[in-house]
């Protein structure tokens, strides 16, 4: 299989993918047959962008898994099935990994499900199945701790509009004989300016997955 692909690492990820293709054939195949497809609605995501050193590949963008660069964090997912008025098509609003809570709900419950107002999700299943502009415009990408770590390089960005802006900071980082800095860039010319409603976003959990490419098929 893949003979244009000369990389044996990457010959490995493509096969794992086709059989990961293939399980979801199956799945959808038992769903068929029940005939349960008519009510269901599928979606899959990916919940980051590739593992570079693992032979994943995220050209043109620049960077890749645990960065916040967009190849870490732009990646594609899919729905299919009841709901969609429009099939076929690449949706390009702005979705966030923490949409698809309440957007499920929403599908769910034919848009009558409220999520709760202390989340950050929105709702965008209206927008997402007819095709029409994201309500979302703003989110929080990464608020590292600040503690170095395998998962914490110090590094925070949030989004507003088009335009993406970081932070890398200073962090100590313990060894085993020595204490070490590890410093980045600087972003110069923007304030890093945490919208009001995304605050409780830095009690722990690490927000650096979103859904820019959605495919409705």
């Amino acid at each position: 299989m893949y003979p244009d692909v000369m990389n044996e690492g990457r010959k490995t990820y493509c096969g794992m993918v086709s059989a990961l293709d293939e399980s979801v054939g199956n799945v959808t195949a038992a769903l068929t047959n029940r005939g349960m497809m008519d009510n269901t609605l599928i979606l899959f995501l990916s919940d980051n962008g590739p593992d570079m050193p693992f032979h994943g590949n995220s050209f043109p963008l620049r960077g890749g898994k645990l960065s916040i660069w967009e190849g870490g964090h732009r990646s594609v997912s899919f729905l299919h099935g009841v709901g969609l008025q429009r099939t076929g098509v690449t949706y390009d609003g702005l979705v966030h990994v923490v949409d698809w809570r309440p957007t499920l709900l929403g599908a769910a419950t034919g848009g009558r499900g409220t999520p709760e107002a202390d989340i950050d999700g929105i709702n965008l299943w209206e927008n997402i199945r007819t095709g029409s502009p994201s309500l979302r415009t703003e989110f929080v990408y990464n608020l590292d701790d600040v503690h170095a770590d395998f998962f914490n390089a110090g590094t925070a960005a949030i989004r507003d509009g088009d335009y993406n802006r970081q932070v890398y900071v200073v962090l100590e980082m313990a060894t085993t004989n020595s204490s070490s800095a590890i410093q980045g860039p600087i972003t110069t010319g923007t304030d890093l300016k945490i919208p009001q409603r995304m605050n409780h976003c830095m009690s722990g959990a690490t927000l650096s997955e979103t859904f820019q490419s959605s495919c409705i098929t």
